[in-house]
């Protein structure tokens, strides 16, 4: 099969394009493991810097023939634009380096992200203090007063660094990211808030916060917020016992690596 592969390097990309271009074949040979599931993340040290490699596993069957045929953009390539288009509105993440797109015989393969490795953690699901909750609360707001609207919020896709009492905090996986010339109304911005937190308290302090610091009603917004984590978790059970059919991860199967 014919192996095209398409590199695209950000303007300011402090790697040449020959050292991205060796990327997909020192991979899994080199670097740190950072996230070992479906996609795969590896920390390099190019040039005295740490770079971070994210590897996208091959997507199903539909999703690669959506991909291939120009439908939809590939996520590295998606991830990297919105990374991009958020440091230019002000909001934290990593300075995106390069994309690479593996295709053959002009279907999607393999695909990676390069960026800038930072610091910091992934704010996760354990007991939060109210004051990171507040500062989250307004990053959040800032974010969607600024016309963008992450559609996978969650504890894994916000770092979060901590400096005498004051959080910051970056967002990654952003290939799920939506901009607009408006502000985002609180109302589409509820569905994509009910996964930050597991424990109702501190969900619902988020969504008062949230709401007071977009001038909304926090009452109004903790009844309808709490209503869609419920459609949520139902939901969450329909996909599990879906998934149980036979024959149905034939369909919705992706792929790490060829050899496994």
């Amino acid at each position: 099969m014919a192996l095209h592969t398409r590199i695209t390097c950000a303007i300011a990309s402090p790697l040449p394009e020959k050292l991205v271009a060796q990327i997909p074949s020192v991979f899994t040979k080199q670097g740190k493991i950072l996230y070992n599931q479906r996609n795969q993340i590896r920390v390099f040290n190019i040039n005295g810097e740490e770079i971070n490699v994210k590897k996208y596993c091959i997507p199903s069957i539909f999703n690669r023939l959506i991909y291939s045929a120009g439908i939809r953009m590939p996520k590295a390539q998606r991830a990297f634009e919105n990374m991009e288009k958020l440091l230019k509105i002000g909001i934290s993440t990593p300075n995106p380096y390069a994309y690479i797109i593996e295709k053959e015989n002009g279907i999607l393969g393999f695909s990676y992200l390069i960026s800038r490795q930072i610091d910091g953690k992934t704010i996760g699901y354990d007991s939060h203090s109210k004051a990171l909750i507040s500062q989250l609360a307004h990053f959040t707001a800032d974010m969607h007063q600024k016309g963008a609207l992450h559609r996978d919020y969650t504890p894994n896709n916000i770092l979060l660094s901590e400096k005498e009492g004051h959080y910051a905090f970056s967002l990654v996986d952003t290939n799920q990211c939506v901009f607009s010339e408006k502000p985002i109304p609180v109302w589409r911005a509820l569905p994509y808030l009910i996964q930050l937190f597991l424990k109702n308290k501190e969900f619902s302090y988020f969504v008062a916060e949230y709401a007071r610091f977009r001038g909304a009603d926090p009452q109004r917004c903790c009844r309808t917020a709490k209503r869609l984590r419920h459609i949520r978790t139902c939901y969450s059970k329909l996909k599990k016992w879906l998934k149980k059919i036979p024959g149905s991860r034939l369909i919705t199967a992706k792929r790490l690596d060829k050899t496994s």
